[in-house]
């Protein structure tokens, strides 16, 4: 028996072809490859979200920041209004005392 004729030891054993190892690969590769895609789109959506929710966040900080330097600014002449009350308070316990 040849090896090297038609009818050879190399005929009787069935070796699959490239085409039937390579079709699994590709499709699981591809398969792979969508699924990363796909994660990757999900991930550029929840960062494009996380981007819009902290315009919102941060318009609301400018605005409470504005807001409290007003207060600042009311709060300081109120500091000083209870002040002047309070050493005028304690003016006339100190000129009673005395007389």
């Amino acid at each position: 028996m040849s090896s090297s004729g038609p009818g050879g030891l190399w005929s009787l054993l069935s070796f699959p072809s490239v085409e039937c190892i390579e079709k699994p690969i590709v499709t699981k590769h591809k398969g792979a490859k969508r699924r990363y895609y796909n994660a990757l789109g999900e991930q550029m959506d929840n960062i494009e979200l996380n981007v819009a929710n902290a315009r919102v966040y941060i318009g609301g900080g400018t605005n409470r920041l504005i807001s409290a330097n007003a207060m600042k600014k009311k709060g300081g002449y109120l500091v000083y209004w209870i002040w002047a009350v309070v050493a005028i308070l304690l003016l006339i316990c100190i000129i009673k005392t005395a007389t």
